[in-house]
Order: C-alpha cells, then structure tokens, then sequence
C-alpha cells in the first residue's frame, strides 16, 4: 500500500510541475454541492476525478494504472456509458471539453436506457466545446455562477495551507440527458437552488477586497 501510495503522489506532483501548486485541472466540487447532486439527480460517479480528490465510491481518472488501486474505474473516454447518472468536472482544457461532449453524445445517443451527465465548465463561451454542449439537443439546462459567488476544492489540499479555492472565472453546470435520463432525474428550480447554495464560496472578503477561508470551515 505505502508503495502504490508513493507513487500516486510522485505521478500528480510531476503532473504539477513539482510543484506544491494545484490549477485548475485538479480543482474539485464542494463535499456540499455533491451531495446535493447524489440526492436530487442520483449521481454514482465521477468522470473526471483522482484518488486525491474523488467523492464518488468509484471514478474515472487519467492514469489508471497508479490510481486502479483507490478506485478508479480507467480513462473516461475508454468507459463505455450505458445507464446511470454522472457528474462531470473535466480539466479546464478546451480541447479536452470538447472531446467529453462528443464522447458524451455518443453515449447518449445509443442508449434507450435512463442516461445523465452533470457537467461543470467555465463560461469560455467563445470556444468550440462550451458552444457544442450550449447547442446539444441533449442539453436540458444550464445554471450559470457568477466568478466571486461560487468556489471550488483545492486540487492539491493534501499539501495546501487551505482546501478551498475561489473560482477564477464564472462557471456553467450543464445537466445533458436523453428522454429516460430526463424523466427519471428532472432539472427543477427547488434542486438547482440548492445546488447554487451549495457552490457557494468558503471565504470572506477582507476590507481591501482580498479573500480569506471562512472561520470554521
């Protein structure tokens, strides 16, 4: 175990640079804000995820081979989505966004079973895999949070000095389905205004205007 352990972390730190740093590819949801996604849209696992800051049981990651052992399920663009509901946060990387939204049409184009990807993006309305999710026929709703009304986990929280991150850019929370997917797991405003309380940021402004975590959290 110590050894699978080792180099769990020896891979992510070379992802990093070496650095003690996370960016964004490794930011995470609130505890808060997956919990409300399991109890209104029965989310079962994530797509885009790492032993170090996974929620979910089981999971989809980048590097099955040093992170299998902790539960993940392999690449998701390997997975092969049939039923179920998941939740999405890829690396914020246009061209990765843009190959999950095909990958996820796909998916939910061949099945006739119930079928639900919650994805969370940044507003870069401007690129080509925001623009291919904002137009998909299996696009049900977005929600969209403003940049200092929402926060994220820190990717690296192992070795930050606080788990909590603001966001650095508005985000947009896209719920795509297809006709069973949306039946069984409607978008309905009661949910999504807990899931925007649950995105809220834990920090506080100072009087200079810089953010600091909330005492407590």
């Amino acid at each position: 175990l110590r050894s699978a352990v080792f180099t769990l972390l020896a891979r992510y730190s070379a992802l990093r640079g070496g650095s003690f740093r996370g960016g964004g590819f490794q930011a995470a949801l609130h505890p808060e804000c997956m919990d409300v996604l399991q109890r209104r849209w029965g989310v079962q696992m994530e797509c885009f995820a790492s032993p170090l800051n996974c929620y979910c049981r089981h999971f989809c990651s980048a590097f099955p081979d040093t992170d299998c052992a902790f539960g993940s399920l392999g690449s998701f663009f390997d997975f092969h989505f049939e039923e179920g509901s998941f939740e999405a946060n890829p690396p914020f990387v246009a061209t990765v966004v843009l190959r999950m939204i095909e990958h996820m049409e796909v998916a939910l184009g061949g099945s006739c079973r119930p079928l639900s990807f919650i994805v969370v993006i940044p507003t870069w309305e401007d690129t080509t895999g925001w623009q291919t999710i904002s137009k998909s026929s299996f696009t049900r709703h977005e929600m969209r949070l403003s940049q200092r009304s929402h926060g994220y986990m820190h990717g690296s929280r192992h070795t930050a000095a606080s788990p909590f991150r603001i966001s650095t850019c508005d985000t947009s929370v896209f719920w795509l389905q297809n006709e069973p997917g949306a039946a069984k797991w409607p978008v309905l405003d009661e949910y999504l205004n807990e899931l925007r309380e649950s995105f809220q940021p834990r920090h506080v402004a100072d009087g200079d205007g810089s953010l600091h975590p909330r005492r407590g959290t």
